[in-house]
Protein backbone atom coordinates (compact mmCIF):
# COMPACT_ATOMS: atom_id res chain seq x y z
CA UNK A 1 0.00 0.00 0.00
CA UNK A 2 1.96 2.77 -1.14
CA UNK A 3 4.93 3.93 1.20
CA UNK A 4 3.24 2.70 3.77
CA UNK A 5 4.79 -0.30 6.15
CA UNK A 6 2.42 -3.25 7.10
CA UNK A 7 3.31 -5.78 9.39
CA UNK A 8 1.86 -8.67 10.73
CA UNK A 9 -1.98 -8.66 12.72
CA UNK A 10 -0.83 -9.70 16.24
CA UNK A 11 -4.08 -10.63 18.46
CA UNK A 12 -4.29 -9.05 22.31
CA UNK A 13 -6.31 -9.70 24.79
CA UNK A 14 -7.49 -6.68 27.07
CA UNK A 15 -9.35 -6.68 30.60
CA UNK A 16 -11.48 -3.34 30.26
CA UNK A 17 -14.08 -2.64 32.92
CA UNK A 18 -14.74 -3.82 36.42
CA UNK A 19 -12.38 -6.22 38.02
CA UNK A 20 -13.09 -10.33 37.07
CA UNK A 21 -14.53 -12.34 40.21
CA UNK A 22 -13.10 -15.38 38.69
CA UNK A 23 -9.97 -15.94 36.45
CA UNK A 24 -9.99 -15.41 32.30
CA UNK A 25 -8.98 -17.73 30.27
CA UNK A 26 -8.54 -16.07 26.10
CA UNK A 27 -8.13 -18.45 23.42
CA UNK A 28 -7.15 -17.09 19.81
CA UNK A 29 -6.58 -18.74 16.71
CA UNK A 30 -6.49 -17.94 13.06
CA UNK A 31 -9.99 -17.76 11.37
CA UNK A 32 -8.84 -20.20 8.61
CA UNK A 33 -8.09 -23.05 11.43
CA UNK A 34 -11.57 -22.25 12.78
CA UNK A 35 -13.28 -22.99 9.77
CA UNK A 36 -11.46 -25.41 8.52
CA UNK A 37 -12.00 -27.82 11.20
CA UNK A 38 -14.37 -27.04 13.69
CA UNK A 39 -17.32 -26.26 11.26
CA UNK A 40 -16.61 -29.70 9.94
CA UNK A 41 -18.47 -32.39 12.14
CA UNK A 42 -16.45 -35.07 10.80
CA UNK A 43 -13.09 -33.75 11.72
CA UNK A 44 -11.44 -36.10 14.21
CA UNK A 45 -7.95 -36.86 15.05
CA UNK A 46 -4.48 -34.92 14.98
CA UNK A 47 -6.29 -33.64 11.47
CA UNK A 48 -8.65 -31.86 13.66
CA UNK A 49 -5.57 -29.92 15.30
CA UNK A 50 -4.67 -26.45 14.84
CA UNK A 51 -2.17 -24.33 16.29
CA UNK A 52 -3.94 -21.76 18.62
CA UNK A 53 -2.87 -19.20 21.58
CA UNK A 54 -4.22 -19.37 25.15
CA UNK A 55 -3.82 -16.85 28.13
CA UNK A 56 -4.67 -16.82 31.80
CA UNK A 57 -5.24 -14.01 33.79
CA UNK A 58 -5.99 -13.98 37.54
CA UNK A 59 -8.43 -11.70 39.44
CA UNK A 60 -6.21 -8.91 40.01
CA UNK A 61 -5.94 -8.91 35.69
CA UNK A 62 -2.65 -9.50 36.06
CA UNK A 63 -1.35 -12.09 32.86
CA UNK A 64 -0.26 -15.83 34.61
CA UNK A 65 0.06 -17.80 31.52
CA UNK A 66 0.95 -16.91 28.12
CA UNK A 67 1.51 -19.89 25.63
CA UNK A 68 0.51 -21.63 22.00
CA UNK A 69 -1.48 -24.63 22.42
CA UNK A 70 -2.91 -27.03 19.72
CA UNK A 71 -6.81 -26.90 19.78
CA UNK A 72 -8.91 -29.34 18.46
CA UNK A 73 -12.02 -30.75 17.63
CA UNK A 74 -13.67 -34.30 17.98
CA UNK A 75 -16.95 -35.79 17.57
CA UNK A 76 -17.63 -38.03 20.48
CA UNK A 77 -21.33 -40.45 21.45
CA UNK A 78 -21.20 -39.83 24.55
CA UNK A 79 -22.45 -43.49 26.84
CA UNK A 80 -25.41 -41.87 28.70
CA UNK A 81 -27.00 -40.13 25.66
CA UNK A 82 -27.63 -41.36 22.21
CA UNK A 83 -26.34 -37.90 21.00
CA UNK A 84 -23.13 -36.59 19.58
CA UNK A 85 -21.52 -33.75 21.07
CA UNK A 86 -18.54 -31.70 20.07
CA UNK A 87 -15.43 -32.29 22.78
CA UNK A 88 -12.79 -29.32 22.16
CA UNK A 89 -9.40 -30.80 23.61
CA UNK A 90 -6.77 -27.80 24.34
CA UNK A 91 -3.26 -30.04 23.94
CA UNK A 92 -0.46 -28.71 25.38
CA UNK A 93 2.30 -30.33 23.25
CA UNK A 94 5.88 -29.28 22.41
CA UNK A 95 4.80 -28.81 18.46
CA UNK A 96 2.03 -25.89 19.58
CA UNK A 97 4.32 -24.09 22.25
CA UNK A 98 4.77 -25.32 26.02
CA UNK A 99 4.63 -29.11 26.57
CA UNK A 100 2.72 -28.49 29.20
CA UNK A 101 0.78 -25.52 30.94
CA UNK A 102 2.36 -25.20 34.18
CA UNK A 103 -0.24 -23.37 36.27
CA UNK A 104 -2.80 -24.32 38.96
CA UNK A 105 -5.66 -23.52 36.81
CA UNK A 106 -8.13 -26.11 39.25
CA UNK A 107 -6.47 -24.39 42.96
CA UNK A 108 -8.84 -27.42 44.79
CA UNK A 109 -7.24 -30.32 42.02
CA UNK A 110 -3.77 -29.83 43.00
CA UNK A 111 -2.65 -30.52 39.81
CA UNK A 112 -0.36 -27.59 38.42
CA UNK A 113 1.15 -29.42 35.40
CA UNK A 114 -1.71 -30.26 32.60
CA UNK A 115 -0.93 -31.86 29.51
CA UNK A 116 -4.55 -31.39 28.28
CA UNK A 117 -7.75 -29.81 29.07
CA UNK A 118 -11.32 -30.45 28.34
Amino acid sequence: MGEERVGAIKSATYLVGRQPTLPVMSISMKPKGFLEVHMRSSATGRGSERTSHMEIFNTKGKRKVSTGFGLACTVAFLAEAISRRRIVPCLFQGRYGSPKLKYNIIPMAGVKDFDKLY
